[in-house]
């Protein structure tokens, strides 16, 4: 899903709904300290990470996404990925959520509870590395830089 200054994933929970997981900086994303300094420092040096989570009533449908969804996407990707490469990511995915749900912090405007995430946030490792990484988890092929936030989707032939 891209929300066109992050990513997130979104994933079958196995009963009918789905999960969405967002990573990032803890003060820009989970504290919505989103100016210029912020932004400029999250990029700049090693800052706290976290790991956002919702549970989604639906799966498969863009319009209740768009509901439930309250920060909105510019786009959706849907792609087809093994059960058990999926149910692996979220339980690994799922042990940092549970773990830190001490120091949970809910953001409406993102739709997220938010808690720390062990990995670092910074330039090198921001939240289109992190997603990258946790699609490459999906064994999907990611090509390319994932520094940035220009995902592209593209057929892949048998040859290739």
């Amino acid at each position: 899903m891209d929300h066109g200054r992050h990513p997130s994933l979104v994933l079958p929970d196995g009963t009918g709904g789905a999960v969405r997981y967002a990573y990032g900086d803890w003060r820009w994303f989970a504290n919505a300290e989103t100016g210029f300094l912020q932004g400029a420092a999250a990029l700049l040096w090693p800052t706290r990470g976290t790991l956002g989570r919702q549970q989604l009533s639906a799966w498969g449908s863009v319009a209740a996404l768009r509901r439930e969804i309250t920060e909105g996407f510019v786009g959706l990707y849907p792609l087809e990925v093994s059960a058990s490469a999926t149910s692996e990511l979220v339980s690994r995915l799922d042990c940092i959520y549970f773990a830190g749900q001490a120091q949970a912090l809910e953001s409406p405007l993102f739709s997220l509870t938010f808690v720390p995430h062990p990995e670092r946030y910074w330039f090198g490792n921001n939240s289109n590395v992190v997603t990258a990484r946790w699609l490459e988890e999906l064994d999907v092929e990611v090509r390319g830089s994932a520094l940035f936030s220009r995902w592209a989707l593209a057929s892949m032939d048998a040859d290739d």
